[in-house]
């Protein structure tokens, strides 16, 4: 059974050899080599263990989440008798009614959350007179049919008396570019976080928008205010067999700026050859690395597949941040099913 690890880089940039064997079903952490072939440490610690399910809601091959300490825990319904008339409008980037989303107010006083789900791009209620965090995920049909997803953020807004809000995803962004500097790189898979400081504690107010397609309105120099961006970059996007993956994670804080974008250096990441190997059977091995964000908030990591074994990866993550990273090993078909993958 392979064993989830957290994989702390201190340095810059690294140059550690991780060598790991499969053997029954475990392949070893991180072991550090000697010091003419390190440039710095890294420190594998063994993390709690969660429940299968839990952290691969979508499949083996989906998503793997690590819920952390969730702030709130729970919404509730916008209230037709809670004080303060609210209406609620929202369009796409097209300008058109949102479909299929809803609105999300954050009480800046630390009260539970309201929402409010939509009826061709409009809601109405009442809230508690304060000011609130306001969001909307906006989805839009492009011209190319790929559907584009738009972060709608007001981190602050008075609703003192009878307010209406126009939620317009047309101010959004786009989150210009997400690349690396090696020519056969593509972008595998990523995502954006926000995370606000509300009431003195950190709130991730949003964790489900995808990093491709991605858009997002400029908040301005807002303190308390984060955006996180992750991504995998791997050869031309494979999500099987790259000869290499770049895990990615990196916080802009102060608000979310004009120009967001995602531009990594292979020289700033911490760099580490893995070895995997078998005791003779043959086998396919894969797994997630998830970054454990500093508000300890939710994380997420996405699947790459080293493909069959014995082989080798080289693997870079964005230093100075905790990793908790797992590894799975399968049948040689690489299917990743839940009663033939050791976890």
């Amino acid at each position: 059974m392979a064993r989830k690890k957290s994989l702390i880089v201190s340095a810059t940039a690294v140059a550690a050899v991780m060598a790991g064997t499969l053997s029954t079903g475990l392949l070893s952490g991180p072991e550090r080599v000697s010091a003419g072939q390190v440039a710095a440490t890294a420190r594998v610690a063994s993390q709690a263990s969660q429940g299968v399910q839990e952290r691969y809601p979508h499949g083996l091959r989906g998503k793997a989440v690590h819920k952390g300490t969730p702030r709130p825990a729970k919404a509730r319904r916008l209230s037709a008798e809670a004080g303060v008339r609210l209406t609620l409008d929202v369009v796409d980037r097209h300008g058109k009614p949102a479909s299929e989303t809803s609105v999300v107010l954050y009480p800046l006083n630390g009260d539970m959350p309201f929402y409010a789900d939509l009826v061709d791009g409009h809601a109405e209620g009442e809230v508690p007179a304060g000011k609130y965090a306001v969001l909307t995920h906006v989805g839009t049909v492009e011209g190319n049919g790929e559907t584009s997803w738009a972060l709608v953020y007001r981190p602050e807004v008075a609703i003192n008396e009878a307010t209406g809000l126009l939620l317009d995803a047309r101010s959004a962004v786009p989150i210009t570019s997400a690349v690396v500097d090696r020519a056969d790189a593509g972008l595998l898979n990523g995502g954006v976080r926000v995370v606000q400081e509300i009431a003195g504690q950190p709130v991730v107010t949003s964790d489900m928008l995808s990093l491709k397609n991605a858009y997002i309105t400029p908040t301005g120099d807002t303190p308390g205010l984060a955006l996180d961006l992750q991504a995998v970059f791997t050869r031309e996007a494979a999500e099987m067999g790259s000869p290499y993956v770049y895990n990615v994670a990196t916080r802009i804080s102060g608000g979310v700026p004009q120009k967001p974008q995602l531009n990594v250096r292979t020289g700033d990441m911490a760099a580490a050859k893995t070895a995997y190997g078998t005791e003779g059977r043959p086998a396919c091995v894969g797994g997630h690395a998830l970054p454990l964000w500093p508000d300890g908030g939710i994380s997420t990591g996405y699947f790459t597949g080293v493909g069959s074994v014995p082989g080798t990866r080289t693997e870079y993550y964005s230093p100075g941040i905790a990793w908790d990273i797992d590894w799975m090993n399968t049948e040689p078909g690489c299917n990743f099913e839940y009663g033939t993958t050791e976890i």
